[in-house]
């Protein structure tokens, strides 16, 4: 069984050393910084920390463990190869003298040095070692293929939504809907809002939809013709009790528009009148009807309102005139003419 010197295969393995380690270069706050991502013994020792804290303590405990191991360069000083930092404290054992300590590289920057920094600062510099994990896993599978991959999707997107978890309690809540609403997410309080909004919009739709089919009955009804006795209801204003009641106007009647009157039916066994006796009552009626309009109409021709009383032979009526009932009986009560009408022409055979 063959044997090889430690020395001489630690010489020759010398350039494997660090291998998967990158380191990212920045200023912050005027000072440069290198850091890099954490060897697994590293990452380790943050978990074992954390342990016991929850919530907040958990998550600045998180990323302060990461710094305080990821930085190796700090304002031009190099810590690569430093695991211990000699230093003095009080001695417990004489009092007001100083005793030398060795204090491990991580702890003494954690209490000399990232404990007086501010809380975004941390943030800043743990942000960039996720830049140079995100580094090293790319540049270490660059030209290395796999049959099997090394994650399945449903692994990856459980990885990513459990570190997404764990930052949201450090990030604003208006931040984190904007960010989501950027790619095309939303948060389910955020679901609840727009759903409430939706309904919201489709009550207002309606309401709209009401009004319109409203507004187009009503032109509808506008465009179709009204009847005068619509339009004259439409039209007609209220009477007021203040105002007049005009009179109404007289009305003219004709002669010829004059009522005529109607002759009673003959009783059985009374004997019936010629024809040309008939001619003459008729001629006598019509004769009597347009004297007796003359006379009530008087020169002017136009018929008494109601409520007045007409004067016969007067030129005009007047409401307190009292009609004289033996003139009127001359006029009315005449006999009917005898003999042969002089007007009458018997039809040519």
């Amino acid at each position: 069984m063959g044997t090889v010197s430690a020395r001489d295969l630690l010489a020759s393995l010398d350039k494997t050393r660090d291998m998967g380690l990158v380191e990212e270069t920045f200023d912050i706050c005027g000072h440069n910084m290198v850091v890099r991502n954490l060897r697994p013994t590293e990452v380790e020792a943050v978990l074992e920390s954390c342990k016991g804290l929850e919530d907040l303590p958990y998550v600045n405990a998180y990323q302060r463990e990461h710094v305080i191991r990821a930085i190796v360069e700090l304002d031009g000083y190099d810590l690569r190869e430093v695991e211990f930092i000699d230093d003095e404290e009080p001695d417990p054992k004489k009092p007001g003298q100083m005793r030398r300590v060795r204090v491990e590289r991580h702890k003494w920057l954690s209490d000399k040095v990232v404990r007086t920094w501010g809380q975004e600062v941390i943030f800043i510099v743990y942000r960039k070692i996720g830049d140079c994990t995100t580094k090293a896993d790319k540049v270490t599978q660059e030209g290395v293929i796999f049959m099997v991959p090394d994650e399945q999707p449903e692994a990856t997107y459980r990885r990513i939504l459990g570190e997404l978890k764990e930052a949201e309690d450090n990030v604003p809540p208006t931040l984190i809907d904007k960010t989501l609403t950027e790619f095309g997410y939303i948060r389910k309080s955020t679901a609840d809002e727009l759903k409430a909004a939706e309904d919201r919009l489709a009550q207002l739709r309606v309401d709209e939809e009401a009004k319109e089919a409203a507004e187009a009955k009503a032109a509808e009804a506008a465009s179709q013709p009204i009847s005068p006795v619509a339009q004259a209801m439409a039209n007609r204003k209220p009477l007021n009790q203040s105002e007049e009641v005009p009179p109404p106007e007289r009305v003219v009647v004709t002669p010829a528009q004059a009522p005529r009157q109607v002759v009673p039916a003959q009783p059985q066994g009374a004997a019936v009148p010629s024809r040309a006796s008939q001619l003459a009552a008729l001629e006598a009626d019509a004769d009597l009807v347009g004297a007796l309009d003359v006379a009530v109409a008087g020169p002017s021709g136009v018929l008494p309102r109601a409520g007045e009383v007409a004067e016969l032979g007067g030129s005009s009526p007047r409401p307190d005139a009292a009609l004289d009932a033996r003139q009127a009986a001359s006029i009315i009560d005449q006999p009917p003419p005898a003999g042969i009408n002089p007007k009458f022409r018997p039809p040519q055979r």
